[in-house]
This record gives structure tokens, C-alpha cells and sequence, in this order.
């Protein structure tokens, strides 16, 4: 009985693991958009 609750807890981590990774590759991605549309104007205003 003690190793299935060994075994959900482990689960349970590794999805946390996920849904950091998941959120963190979000976060970046925006930040590479708002980066690219930042270049773009600065580009624009220097042309």
C-alpha cells in the first residue's frame, strides 16, 4: 500500500515537472514574440 502512494506522489512531481516546463516554453515564446514586433518597429523607425 505504501508504494502506490510512493508511486502517485512521483506522478504527481513529474506532472508539476511538466506543466513548469509547458509554462516556462510559453513565457519564452511570448517574450521571443514581443521581442521580434520590438525589433521590427525599431527597424521600421530607423528606415
Amino acid at each position: 500500500m505504501m508504494g502506490m502512494a510512493l508511486d502517485l506522489d512521483m506522478l504527481h512531481l513529474k506532472r508539476l515537472d511538466l506543466e513548469l516546463e509547458l509554462s516556462m516554453e510559453l513565457l519564452l515564446r511570448l517574450y521571443l514574440d514581443q521581442g521580434l514586433e520590438l525589433l521590427k518597429d525599431l527597424l521600421l523607425m530607423v528606415w
